[in-house]
């Protein structure tokens, strides 16, 4: 492997790596989401993400080959991306502050037995006529959104129409990472069946299995971005008893997400109305159950942590929704 070549690292180093970039901070229940634009150089490139802190102070939240990592908590001062490649590192993206300068990159150094990434050259004459990796015509911009609804036994994944072009949802294969907005996959049917699309903008699948099943669309072939229904096992016996909510935790959940509303039951986990809170199991148990309004509407969603990414139950069971009166 090129890392394990003392020749091949030093030549890594000389050639630089370009940095992340447009690096964001969105929150999501129950924690954040970082995502950013991926690194520009070829090779597999990784990518650290560490929080800021107030004073200045950095706490790691993680490493991906990706270009999202979620973290159950809020109020980072701001996130630092870094990409990795081969040891080499690129200069820090943050997200509260502008771009950094991409480093000039130097001439690869050949290194016997060992293939580098293609690096373009700084001065290298252009031949004339068809060149392997020469640039290609900009790529269609990604379709915009995905939602997933659940729907009886289907579920409808709806998104914006594009203005031109074609689009397809696909339902990912088991274990696959979901692939960042804005890539091309070499052979779309390697991420999944494509779901019956059954009109402009509207794709209908069958319910899934219990558990995590991801999807993305794609417009003429361009990755846009992914959603998922999850399915996990509900709370029951929800109920309040002295002013706080108390109910049974499934085996092996140790989160939640806590949806409250006033005026309606919460229709989801993301429902605009409602005020959202993450409980874990450490604090139910330290603090007796959750202190809740005196009226309204409570449901409780049940969380699984997979691959860094905190991943909330589409829907609330009737076990896991009470009226608050």
């Amino acid at each position: 492997a090129v890392v394990d070549h003392e020749g091949a690292r030093e030549a890594l180093a000389r050639i630089g790596l370009q940095p992340a970039r447009d690096v964001r901070a969105v929150p999501v229940p129950g924690g954040t989401r970082v995502s950013w634009t991926a690194s520009t150089s070829p090779g597999p490139v990784d990518y650290r993400v560490l929080r800021v802190l107030d004073g200045g102070a950095t706490r790691p939240v993680g490493v991906t080959g990706g270009t999202e990592l979620e973290e159950g908590a809020t109020g980072a001062t701001a996130y630092i991306v870094i990409a990795r490649r081969a040891g080499v590192l690129a200069p820090q993206a943050r997200s509260d502050r502008a771009d950094p300068e991409p480093p000039v990159l130097d001439t690869p150094v050949p290194v016997p037995g060992v293939s580098l990434p293609d690096v373009p050259v700084p001065g290298a004459p252009v031949p004339d006529g068809p060149v392997s990796g020469a640039p290609q015509p900009a790529a269609p911009a990604p379709v915009g959104d995905l939602s997933v609804v659940p729907f009886g036994r289907r579920i409808r994944l709806v998104y914006p129409v594009p203005s031109g072009g074609r689009a397809e949802v696909r339902r990912l294969l088991p274990g696959l990472v979901p692939p960042a907005p804005g890539t091309r996959p070499g052979n779309p049917d390697e991420l999944g069946p494509v779901v019956p699309a059954m009109g402009p903008g509207l794709a209908i699948d069958r319910r899934p299995p219990a558990g995590v099943t991801e999807y993305v669309v794609l417009g003429e072939g361009v990755c846009g971005p992914s959603a998922a229904f999850v399915d996990l096992p509900a709370v029951t016996d929800l109920r309040r008893e002295d002013g706080r909510l108390r109910w049974t935790w499934p085996s092996a959940c140790t989160e939640v997400l806590l949806a409250l509303r006033s005026d309606a039951p919460p229709a989801s986990a993301t429902d605009p109305g409602a005020s959202t809170r993450k409980v874990t199991n450490t604090r139910y148990e330290i603090d007796g159950g959750v202190d809740v309004p005196a009226e309204g509407h409570a449901a409780v969603f049940t969380c699984v942590r997979i691959g860094g990414r905190l991943r909330v139950a589409t829907e609330a069971s009737a076990t896991a929704r009470i009226a608050l009166t």
